[in-house]
């Protein structure tokens, strides 16, 4: 159970650095570089986009150590437990998608949890800073450019 609680917190930390990263790296990309306003917003999507299938791959290897070398629970459903279904598996816990076809059982379960709310924050953090990028881009607030 204590690795497992390590092995979470590692996760989420790197996580939240490499999100944060991403973004930073992309506004000053863009600062650095004069495209046009759909281009920009493409980068911006993309980078995401990119973080958060990265993200997702790291959780999915943090469920399968857990699973496989520390037996710290299982997964059941419609389960082949091979890399990919992990990943699925992990993308439907990233995204709070919760499908109901495959589920945790045991202390991963814990893992599963802190990685549902850990990809509400980050994607809610993409979202957030897309936002922000498009209203800059508009040169201020883009509903009252709109109306």
């Amino acid at each position: 159970m204590l690795v497992l609680l390590l092995i979470t917190v590692l996760v989420v930390f790197i996580c939240i650095r490499f999100h944060c990263s991403i973004l930073c790296r992309t506004a000053m990309f863009i600062s650095r570089n004069k495209f046009s306003p759909t281009t920009n917003m493409m980068i911006v999507l993309l980078n995401a986009l990119s973080a958060h299938i990265v993200e997702i791959f790291l959780y999915s290897l943090a469920l399968y150590v857990n699973v496989v070398y520390f037996e710290a629970g299982h997964i059941s459903g419609d389960f082949d437990a091979d890399i990919l279904s992990y990943f699925y598996f992990s993308m439907v816990s990233y995204t709070s998608l919760g499908l109901g076809d495959v589920w945790p059982h045991g202390p991963i379960r814990l893992l599963t949890g802190i990685e549902a709310l850990n990809g509400l924050i980050l994607i809610a953090w993409s979202a957030s800073f897309t936002y922000s990028f498009h209203e800059k881009s508009m040169g201020g607030s883009t509903l009252e450019k709109q109306y």
